[in-house]
């Protein structure tokens, strides 16, 4: 999915104001931490390696909503929010409980969910990338240290308020979480766009995907994480700033949740800072009583009937 020309629509000044000129979900990282040979090597790259565009379909009625049809399902919404539901992914044991393992200092790479089940530790982390456009191209990245942890602003410095603050909006992070895998494990190396939460470059054409353009048996050498190495602190006016939402399925992974899992939410805000002069509820027109709506109670008492 991807977000063409958001645009907000301003009370004041009656007009639609630019923010975002594109934005997309630029790479879906799954490792499986699992030192199980039949678990350990899989690692996947879901936009880069098998193209979430290709693979996705319209929810069907009664089917995926509210229900769900594959193992997992992917669920992106245009306040940024995804979610994760479907089947946990589990592996057999000799044990039905822990108190059944003789070797105490045995590792069991899971949590038993089951008699004889256990939930495969894997993680999920969708990096997002937005190409913020905020009243023009000429945006800077501002990082406001009040008290920790920081607000990080995007703002435009040509674009003041009466009050002489720049127009621009702040990013408001979600949940976090990190990978378990070895900074110097090939897959992390290819992966690297999930070291940090929050990312800011200039922009370029060709870097569009976190994990690369040819994502498939890289070496991690045309990542996110190497572009921003490169080019070190930003200076060029047009900024991509990308944005990681992760799941840690470890905490999922527990009695109640087998074998159907809860949908997982994880969601961040971009809000309005400083972008408009006045709050845009202050232009809305009064309610009166007259324009309300009459609700009667119907005689059995278990209906309400509005006019």
């Amino acid at each position: 999915m991807v977000i063409s020309r958001a645009m907000v629509w301003d009370s004041e000044t009656r007009e639609l104001r630019n923010v975002m000129y594109k934005g997309l979900a630029s790479e879906l990282f799954v490792p499986y931490m699992d030192v199980d040979e039949c678990w350990y090597f899989k690692k996947y790259r879901d936009a880069g390696e098998f193209g979430p565009g290709v693979s996705s379909t319209s929810l069907v009625p009664l089917n995926d909503c509210p229900s769900w049809r594959h193992s997992e399902t992917f669920l992106p919404g245009f306040q940024f929010q995804v979610r994760l539901s479907g089947m946990l992914m589990a592996k057999r044991t000799p044990y039905e409980n822990v108190y059944k393992i003789q070797n105490q200092e045995e590792i069991m790479s899971g949590l038993l969910v089951s008699e004889n089940f256990i939930g495969v530790v894997h993680d999920h982390f969708v990096t997002f990338r937005f190409d913020i456009d905020i009243d023009g191209p000429n945006n800077s990245f501002a990082k406001f240290k009040l008290y920790e942890p920081s607000e990080f602003h995007v703002i435009n410095p040509s674009k003041l308020s009466r009050f002489g603050n720049p127009s621009g909006y702040k990013l408001v992070p979600g949940k976090t979480a990190a990978s378990l895998l070895d900074a110097f494990d090939p897959p992390q190396i290819r992966s690297a766009f999930t070291n940090n939460q929050i990312w800011v470059t200039p922009y370029n054409r060709n870097e569009q995907w976190a994990g690369g353009l040819l994502t498939y048996q890289s070496k991690g050498d045309n990542t996110l994480a190497v572009w921003s190495e490169i080019k070190g602190t930003v200076q060029l006016r047009i900024k991509i700033l990308c944005y990681g939402t992760p799941w840690d399925s470890i905490t999922y992974h527990a009695r109640r949740t087998f074998p159907v899992m809860p949908t997982v939410s994880a969601s961040f805000d971009i809000k309005p800072a400083n972008f408009f002069e006045l709050n845009p509820i202050s232009r809305v027109a009064h309610a009166f009583d007259n324009d309300l709506p009459v609700c009667n109670s119907i005689s059995s008492g278990h209906n309400n009937k509005c006019a």
